[in-house]
């Protein structure tokens, strides 16, 4: 698994002067996963973009869920589930004040080539 934070980025807060919170181009390994965690107050807006030269799933979680996620391979309940994408436009509303994650996998036996823009939205 690789964090947006060991690539350098800062975990933003609701507070940056920017609405991008995130705006990436990797290559997603085979077989792993990559975080995006990011602060919301209840109510506010994130839109998610993404592109990829082969499909991978898009999840959205909190902090506990993804903890139980990453130890257990499973969880009760995730906010958004998009699976098997190529391209993604999505919204998310924060339904409270916490931190979430937004988490892009790959199950695939091949690296695929992605972009990623997570930003906030009006």
């Amino acid at each position: 698994m690789r964090r947006a934070d060991d690539l350098g980025l800062d975990s933003p807060t609701s507070n940056s002067t920017s609405n991008n919170l995130y705006e990436e181009e990797e290559t997603l390994e085979a077989d792993t996963h990559m975080t995006f965690p990011f602060e919301l107050e209840v109510g506010e807006k994130i839109n998610i973009d993404s592109r990829a030269d082969q499909s991978l799933d898009v999840l959205i979680m909190d902090e506990g869920d993804y903890k139980q996620w990453n130890e257990k391979g499973e969880v009760d309940t995730l906010y958004k589930e998009y699976l098997d994408r190529d391209q993604l436009h999505a919204f998310f509303s924060a339904p409270d004040s916490d931190t979430y994650l937004v988490v892009v996998r790959n199950n695939s036996n091949d690296n695929v080539e992605m972009s990623l823009r997570i930003a906030y939205s009006d």
